[in-house]
């Protein structure tokens, strides 16, 4: 009987084990993917990751176009505007952030995804994408950058904002009814449109991938990947919800 009991313990033991390990990694998992899914750097690994790194990664092997893709430290400052006392000194705190990415929510926070780079704070590389119009108003009017951006909408989740100047490539929306209410006038980019429930691209007039027969490849690519289903799988955490976007820069040519 003993014998029954202390094989049955072991099995237990061992199954217990793997649940476990499979318990830690989704948790690890979880906490990893819970900040925005167009890229980031894992410290554990070094690696970048996120749900539309996947897409872009399977864009490239379609391609065969190489992006180098933006990374964005896990480390994040959030600050809350629900009282109205919008606090803007974490940009000014450090002088060894070059890159800042703004992210406005429906619930009224502002997350800062600080990108470690040398030299000073460069607002011209600033992406501010959906939220309240009026605090955009009140973070453009306090960073003295009126002027600066052009044709501006954030009524809607889907609309993004691109500063003049801004050294993006390549930036790919994707997404549910990303037709509705999109602004087209991105200052410097030329927008191809594929379908309603599909993607967007946006090439940089001076990029590199400004031409016919890559910017075609490309959409062409994004469409296919659609109809196949695999962007719709890889965009099951955002999809109907925020389109995001998958931006081919310089923030971290390294990578």
């Amino acid at each position: 009987m003993s014998f029954y009991l202390t094989n049955y313990f072991i099995v237990f033991l061992i199954l217990s084990s793997f649940s476990f390990e499979a318990y830690a990694k989704n948790k690890i998992d979880a906490q990893i993917h819970d900040i925005p899914p167009w890229g980031f750097v894992n410290e554990k690994t070094g690696n970048v990751e996120g749900i539309y790194i996947d897409i872009i990664k399977e864009l490239q092997k379609r391609t065969d176009i190489q992006f180098n893709i933006m990374a964005i430290p896990l480390k994040r400052v959030t600050r809350s505007l629900s009282t109205g006392e919008t606090d803007f000194s974490i940009l000014f705190e450090r002088n060894d952030f070059k890159d800042v990415v703004v992210n406005l929510g429906p619930v009224m926070k502002m997350n800062i995804y600080l990108i470690r780079k040398e030299g000073a704070l460069d607002y011209n590389r600033m992406l501010i994408t959906r939220g309240e119009e009026e605090i955009a108003d009140k973070i453009i009017e306090y960073l003295d950058l009126k002027g600066i951006v052009k044709d501006y909408t954030l009524d809607h989740p889907t609309n993004i904002l691109l500063l003049k100047n801004n050294r993006a490539d390549l930036a790919i929306l994707v997404g549910d009814d990303l037709l509705s209410d999109v602004d087209h006038k991105l200052p410097g980019f030329i927008c191809e449109v594929i379908e309603v429930k599909s993607a967007f691209a946006f090439i940089h007039e001076e990029s590199k991938f400004n031409k016919p027969e890559i910017t075609d490849k490309i959409i062409n690519t994004l469409d296919n990947m659609w109809k196949d289903g695999f962007i719709k799988k890889n965009n099951a955490r955002a999809f109907n919800t925020t389109a995001k976007c998958l931006i081919k820069n310089r923030i971290a040519p390294e990578l």
